[in-house]
């Protein structure tokens, strides 16, 4: 019985982070490392990890995205989450309003010129919208489209153009600042 206050939901959510927690802990003891040099931050404060050679990064990405959605839904605001890039390449943002409309945008300022040629081809293939100043493009998705097919676009672009298949970080903040927690 949760606690006057408190949902069942929000115990099970602390019960999760704790039990991530110990996971973490038992890792870095398994390999030699103090537990006590761990930050005590919660796991949600950390960005979420996106291991682009992996061939679970689709099953993350999804998830990611079914976060960002039921978090802007549930919350009435809208919310955006970032995908890293290393130096040179291209980020991807995935945007989500109120009402559940999905947008995913890449900006190329941070391209070179051929880079940015050959990404903005790719992407106008694809069925992608240039922005305006063709600094960028986007593509929308209605509410109801299935996470994994915005996740499977969202993997695509990321690759763009022989982009590295590293581990990328996505980090997600609503409207009003809050943090989104992208690792249920």
């Amino acid at each position: 019985m949760p606690e006057p206050g408190k949902s069942a939901g929000g115990l099970l959510g602390k019960q999760r982070r704790g039990r991530v927690v110990a996971e973490v802990a038992s890792w870095v003891v398994a390999r030699g490392r103090d537990p006590m040099a761990i930050s005590t931050a919660c796991p949600q404060d950390a960005p979420l990890s996106l291991d682009l050679s992996d061939f679970d990064a689709v099953g993350v990405a999804s998830s990611a995205v079914a976060q960002v959605r039921a978090h802007a839904i549930e919350n009435e605001c809208s919310t955006a989450a970032t995908v890293s890039a290393p130096q040179g390449w291209h980020r991807v943002v995935l945007n989500c309003s109120a009402t559940g409309h999905l947008n995913l945008r890449v900006r190329f300022v941070d391209l070179t010129t051929a880079r940015s040629n050959n990404v903005s081809k790719a992407l106008v293939e694809r069925g992608w919208q240039l922005d305006e100043d063709r600094d960028g493009a986007s593509v929308r998705y209605l509410p109801g489209t299935e996470a994994i097919t915005v996740a499977f676009d969202m993997l695509g672009v990321l690759a763009l153009a022989g982009a590295p298949n590293d581990v990328r970080s996505v980090t997600a903040v609503d409207s009003e600042g809050r943090a989104v927690d992208l690792h249920t």
